[in-house]
């Protein structure tokens, strides 16, 4: 147990320091690229480039004046340079910013990286140089970068900035902690740059030498005189430096030993603490449940009318009302299930007792239709035929959709029935040829001619002619009109019609016209979705006209039904 929780706490400790030693060097990365590129900005400033390239063999105060302005400018906002020095080979040594390190020891280190042709164009090289001959730990550390000469072909110099050790660590979010944690950066030599920590320059080196040839992100368990120890190591990009992370494991495992005692006392009492537990819950909750299963037997052989009996358990109540509630349910449920059943049966009774009322009627019709024709009543036995068949297509139950000729026939027998009446009013029909055979609800057209009649034709007190067409327009859709020359309607009540097909409302009174043209446009709407379409115009004193626009589409019968055929016709 002791070995696995060391182990671990070794490897998310690890993880920790490996993020540690990353976001160190990634923010020392960040210090050394703004310091690297206020350098560039100093350089390329062309002001500095035309002073440096002057053939005169000094400089005048006001030039002086210049290059100092324009080094202040480029690192007023970076607060990591602590100097910045220009070396010209023509003027000499050039020190700004109160420079805390002598023009010698500047020359000496350009004289060296100049000796040993190290010294780059295009980046700043990063040194770690001793500051004194006391052999203390430079506060500094030193950048340098040969300046680019963009208008002449002469060398103009070096430029070399400085930048604290103690502000490389200034934004890293480091503190110091019971687990004795070490962060060191070292140069590729092995000295050490900066550090926080207690670990003396020996250990340092050492961990240097264990470490140089990890790769960046690398980390290892060191076992060594100077104890068991963590160590995440990581590479900057700026230069050739590295971090260290070092974290002594006595730190993480010294209270290891106390953490196993306090587990075993907690393991018992949570042992002890759940028997009693148990023990409760089996009085309070495993009861309860018994009788409730005891109770879903009952329900099993048909008892319903249970009533569990509350707890104080929550839960267990909200399970009895639940099933309370349920038993009364399935009892109520069965009972309506019953009289449904009634209802179904008895609805079946009268259904073939309607079927017998409708056969007895059309056998009367035939009876009265032959004694007319026995006493030469020929007009009255023809209303009697078309009569007949009016009931007969009206009281057909199996068909929701007809064809175009059947319900043409249809209103042809209705105004054989109405001109016994109305004898000044006369229907026209016509059906195009590709017409007669497509589908149209049962009973849609009907109604809109008696509406012609009842309140286009007879209000005139003139008679008139209904004129009724089915014919294909040019998008291939049924298009079927019926049109009156009666009184027509005023352009207010025209409006309201329209709205009320639009927009219908419940409980308001509606005029008569509207009642069987709001049905027909339901049952289209219903029927054929948006590709079915009501359309009403009239004028006063000159008629109505309805168009209805439905889909191009032959019936199918189901039940019996049957597609009856006629001529085609355009006549009265």
């Amino acid at each position: 147990m002791f070995q696995k929780t060391k182990s671990m706490l070794q490897d998310t400790t690890i993880k920790y320091m490996q993020g540690t030693s990353g976001q160190l060097s990634r923010q020392i990365d960040k210090q050394l690229d703004m310091v690297a590129s206020s350098v560039n900005t100093i350089i390329s400033n062309w002001s500095l480039q035309s002073i440096l390239n002057e053939p005169a063999p000094f400089l005048y105060y006001s030039q002086i004046q210049q290059i100092q302005s324009i080094i202040k400018d480029a690192s007023s906002s970076n607060d990591s340079l602590a100097a910045v020095q220009i070396f010209a080979p023509k003027y000499g040594y050039m020190g700004f910013n109160n420079s805390p390190i002598q023009p010698y020891e500047i020359r000496k280190v350009i004289d060296q990286l100049t000796d040993e042709g190290s010294v780059p164009f295009e980046n700043v090289q990063w040194l770690a140089e001793r500051a004194d001959l006391s052999g203390n730990r430079s506060p500094y550390i030193y950048g340098i970068r040969r300046m680019t000469n963009f208008i002449g072909q002469e060398p103009l110099g070096f430029v070399m900035v400085l930048v604290k050790t103690q502000d490389l660590f200034r934004d890293f979010g480091y503190q110091e902690n019971t687990l004795q944690e070490n962060v060191l950066l070292y140069d590729d030599l092995g000295n050490v740059i900066a550090s926080k920590g207690s670990l003396d320059e020996g250990a340092a080196r050492y961990y240097f030498e264990r470490t140089k040839h990890l790769p960046s992100g690398g980390s290892l368990v060191d076992h060594s005189p100077f104890g068991e120890n963590l160590v995440a190591h990581h590479s900057l990009n700026q230069s050739t430096w590295h971090t260290l992370v070092i974290q002594p494991v006595s730190s993480l495992t010294e209270k290891i030993s106390y953490m196993n005692t306090a587990w075993l006392w907690a393991s018992i009492i949570v042992l002890l603490v759940i028997f009693i537990c148990s023990w409760i819950l089996s009085l309070r909750i495993t009861l309860p449940i018994r009788r409730m299963q005891r109770a879903m037997k009952k329900v099993e052989i048909g008892e319903f009318n249970l009533d569990l009996e509350e707890t104080k358990v929550k839960e267990i109540n909200e399970l009895s009302y639940s099933f309370n509630r349920m038993s009364r349910r399935i009892d109520t449920l069965i009972h309506q299930v019953y009289e449904v059943e009634i209802a179904r049966q008895t609805s079946e009774l009268r259904e073939l007792q309607a079927q017998i009322n409708p056969h007895f009627l059309f056998n009367t019709l035939d009876s009265v239709y032959w004694l007319l024709v026995m006493k030469d009543q020929e007009e009255a036995a023809g209303l009697i035929v078309a009569l007949s068949r009016l009931f007969r297509y009206s009281t057909e139950v199996h068909r929701d959709v007809v064809t175009i000729s059947e319900e043409f026939e249809h209103i042809a027998n209705y105004m054989r029935v109405q001109q016994i009446r109305f004898k000044s009013i006369h229907l026209k029909s016509c059906i195009a040829p590709e017409a007669r055979d497509l589908s149209v609800l049962k009973l849609m057209i009907q109604p809109l001619v008696e509406n012609a009649i009842q309140h286009g034709l007879e209000p005139s007190g003139r008679g008139g002619q209904v004129e009724i067409r089915a014919d294909i327009d040019f998008d291939g859709k049924l298009v079927i009109s019926v049109t009156d020359d009666g009184v027509g309607m005023e352009a207010d009540l025209l409006e309201g019609l329209r709205n009320l097909l639009t927009k219908p409302e419940r409980g308001i009174k509606r005029p008569a016209e509207s009642i069987a043209l709001e049905n027909i446009y339901r049952r289209i709407r219903l029927y054929y979705g948006d590709a079915g379409t009501m359309d009403i115009d009239s004028t006063p004193k000159s008629g109505t006209a309805i168009i209805i626009r439905l889909p191009a589409s032959k019936p199918v019968f189901i039940n019996g039904g049957e597609n009856r055929n006629h001529e085609d016709h355009c006549g009265g």
